[in-house]
């Protein structure tokens, strides 16, 4: 059943993230960066965030038509994209939401059944060196929010088998509770399973920053957890037309050297959008069973998008991508859609402003003359406080001059006073007691 509806689904499913896109960093455009730059010259940051919405719909019904199915079949989607950023100068940090629903239902099984269920939770750093290189740094969680069945309009049996096609259990079928309809399936993963884990630490460059074209590269040190543990997907053997056989997914755990190159663009007034890139992982580090070797083991993406904005509100999508990973599935994973979205942004980013070649100058002016006159002030605040220290100083010697001058005084005040002795006559031997008359 899942092969009938699938060239259905594939046309009008959302759009999910797909891997290399997950590890494309994020640059800032020319003009926001010289933005950042006159914002950093006044010792400014900002923060920024967008959120939109999207959904996609198709519902056909046929009744005695030649070459189709009778029934009613629908199809619907929602999606969600949010994302909250901090820019200071050369420095921003971005996080981003992503998440995808979609769901089907089919004359063949009369139920809905996801067709494509996605979150993607992105966190990044970057630091610029210059307007087209520097250092980043970013962490990403990838996983679904619901469980997933196969489920089958066929009487078939499925069965668990090892890597060897040997069966490990039979007719491991389930019924679906407040099912219906008349069909078999078996669970592959409950709520958030797997759960796909990745780090990454290194230098990126976009020597190329034009609207047409611009060229990305990244270079550093990554690793990644893939909690995948009970796990499971459909390894069918063609030649075993009653049986379905099912494996079992292990935790893989890798690190080591990654890099990413892509391009990206808008043509025609920006009303078309391009991104191509290819990513590769070397896990010199890794908890393979089988012992293989990294380059056995490396892990290999590519991913193409095209976008036509036929109004405001709605596009034309093309996404393929490919992923090579051994450790997790020995197939190459493969993936096209083709979809029509309704969109609409409830929250826009802010368009970074007009910037003249003199914008930056005025703002480091500015930013210069501010400066001057903090120096100025607190070199008079300096010159005042050294003014009053030395009025201080002179006002404790006034201090200690009085007090010395007021001990002086009690002193010679407190200072006991003698007696006057009276004085004795003169002797006069010459003079008689009795002085003789003058003579006439």
């Amino acid at each position: 059943m899942m092969k009938k509806i699938a060239p259905i689904a594939a046309t009008l499913v959302l759009l999910a993230p797909s891997f290399a896109s997950a590890q494309t960093t994020t640059y800032v455009p020319e003009d926001e960066i010289k933005q950042n730059e006159a914002e950093a010259a006044l010792k400014a940051g900002r923060i920024d965030g967008t959120l939109g919405i999207s959904a996609s719909l198709s519902m056909n019904s046929n009744q005695n038509v030649v070459g189709q199915t009778d029934g009613f079949s629908t199809l619907f989607g929602v999606g969600l994209v949010g994302g909250l950023d901090y820019l200071r100068g050369n420095y921003e940090m971005r996080n981003t939401l992503k998440l995808n629903e979609s769901f089907a239902r089919t004359p063949a099984v009369p139920e809905f059944l996801k067709t494509n269920d996605v979150v993607d939770v992105e966190n990044l750093h970057n630091y610029f060196f210059t307007k087209w290189m520097g250092a980043f740094g970013r962490f990403n969680l990838r996983t679904n929010l619901f469980s997933t069945y196969d489920v089958r309009s066929d009487d078939v049996t499925y069965q668990l088998v090892d890597d060897d096609g040997t069966v490990l259990e039979n007719n491991i079928n389930e019924s679906l509770v407040g099912s219906t309809a008349n069909t078999v399936r078996t669970r592959l993963n409950g709520s958030f399973a797997p759960l796909d884990l990745s780090e990454s630490l290194g230098l990126f460059a976009e020597p190329i920053r034009t609207v047409p074209l611009n060229l990305s590269t990244r270079v550093g040190f990554g690793a990644r957890q893939t909690l995948a543990d009970g796990v499971r997907i459909v390894a069918d053997d063609a030649t075993t037309e009653e049986f379905i056989e099912v494996k079992s997914l292990d935790n893989v755990v890798q690190a080591g050297a990654e890099a990413f190159v892509g391009i990206k663009g808008s043509l025609e007034n920006k009303r078309i959008t391009y991104t191509l890139g290819g990513s590769a992982m070397l896990p010199v580090l890794n908890n393979d069973d089988q012992d293989r070797s990294a380059t056995e083991l490396a892990r290999l993406a590519a991913e193409a998008n095209v976008t036509f904005n036929v109004v405001e509100w709605l596009n034309i999508v093309y996404s393929g991508k490919a992923i090579r990973d051994p450790q997790l599935i020995e197939d190459i994973q493969l993936q096209n859609n083709l979809l029509l979205t309704f969109q609409y942004t409830l929250i826009e980013r802010n368009q970074a402003k007009p910037t003249d070649p003199d914008e930056i100058a005025k703002a480091k002016k500015l930013a210069a003359e501010a400066d001057k006159k903090a120096k100025e002030a607190d070199a008079k605040a300096k010159e005042a406080e050294a003014r009053a220290a030395e009025a201080e100083k002179k006002a404790a010697e006034a201090q200690r001059l009085l007090e010395e001058e007021r001990k002086k005084k009690e002193a010679e005040a407190n200072k006991p006073t003698a007696e006057p002795e009276t004085p004795e006559a003169p002797e006069n031997p010459e003079a008689p007691e009795n002085p003789e008359a003058p003579q006439p």
